[in-house]
């Protein structure tokens, strides 16, 4: 991930957390739904934090493939999360993918 993305994500995510704001609540109703459908449920700080910045990108940067956000994630989990981190991030944001409406391969591209 560059830098200018970095801030750009960490720009969204920041401006997420407003419980006023409606991409927080759309993230929030996912992660609601996902974990109450998964039969392990794991509460790490990282996990859910690492979830958020994924499906921030998936919902909300076209420009980013829904693959590559899930592989940085299931990265950032297996660095930073427990020693399930990865195989969990990566079944949450598998089914979040599945209910996208876009291209999991490829960024949306923009018409000029």
């Amino acid at each position: 991930m560059n830098s200018g993305n970095f801030v750009r994500l960490r720009h969204g995510s920041a401006n997420s957390r407003s419980h006023s704001s409606k991409e927080w609540w759309r993230i929030s109703r996912r992660l609601t739904n996902v974990f109450a459908a998964t039969a392990k449920i794991t509460n790490f700080a990282v996990d859910r934090n690492v979830l958020r910045l994924a499906i921030y990108e998936m919902l909300f940067r076209d420009d980013i493939p829904p693959v590559v956000s899930i592989n940085e994630g299931i990265e950032l989990a297996k660095t930073f999360g427990g020693a399930e981190s990865g195989r969990f991030v990566n079944g949450i944001l598998d089914r979040v993918r599945k209910d996208l409406n876009r291209p999991a391969r490829e960024a949306v591209k923009k018409e000029s």
